[in-house]
């Protein structure tokens, strides 16, 4: 069983954000907004909140695409791309049905008392770098994520606490701290995926 170090995991992520923040706060912001702008405008325009909602989360999958992209390439030593952003059209099919059954397992899992929610969350969280990453189908990509996490729950559920106390202290810091810790939650989570698939 791999393990990892969440603390070297947070700490590589403050590092590669400090190194590359004005491009990452701008792709933070975009990522962020975007989506919502985008369902207002359509909701301005008439179009119904269903409509207007399942196009800003399909806008908002496609750029998320992106942004994994960018931090896959900034762990591995490349230089950041603005236009990586915007690069997930080849990915989008099989990253969309992941995050619908994602969200459908946790959801389910959720109802359940909640702790069968937060085991499948965490078994199940690295199928998106690895559709990316690895260019895996969205079920293989599941059931790889499923290895890679064996025997870590209680590891990354320990990670998942310190992430979310990192978005917590962003948000604290007059919200805007947010565009810091949002990359450097999301880099350390990306770096633990690289250390488990090694």
């Amino acid at each position: 069983m791999k393990t990892f170090n969440a603390s070297a995991a947070i700490s590589k992520g403050w590092e590669i954000t400090k190194n590359n923040l004005g491009l990452l706060v701008v792709m933070t912001i975009i990522v962020m907004l975007i989506p919502t702008i985008g369902q207002t405008i359509l909701k301005t325009f008439g179009f119904g909140q269903g409509l207007a909602s399942l196009a800003s989360t399909l806008l908002s999958v496609f750029l998320s695409i992106g942004m994994m992209r960018v931090y896959l390439d900034l762990l591995t030593g490349k230089k950041a791309d603005f236009n990586t952003l915007f690069s997930g059209a080849d990915a989008f099919f099989d990253y969309f049905i992941a995050y619908i059954i994602y969200m459908i397992m946790v959801g389910v899992g959720m109802i359940f008392l909640i702790l069968p929610g937060i085991y499948l969350a965490l078994k199940y969280q690295y199928v998106f770098p690895l559709i990316i990453d690895k260019k895996m189908s969205a079920f293989d990509a599941i059931k790889k994520s499923g290895e890679l996490t064996q025997g870590n729950i209680f590891n990354l559920f320990g990670l998942a606490v310190l992430l979310f106390l990192v978005i917590l202290a962003g948000l604290l810091a007059l919200g805007v701290g947010v565009l810091i810790a949002a990359p450097v939650a999301s880099l350390a989570y990306v770096h633990v995926y690289k250390q488990l698939s090694k």
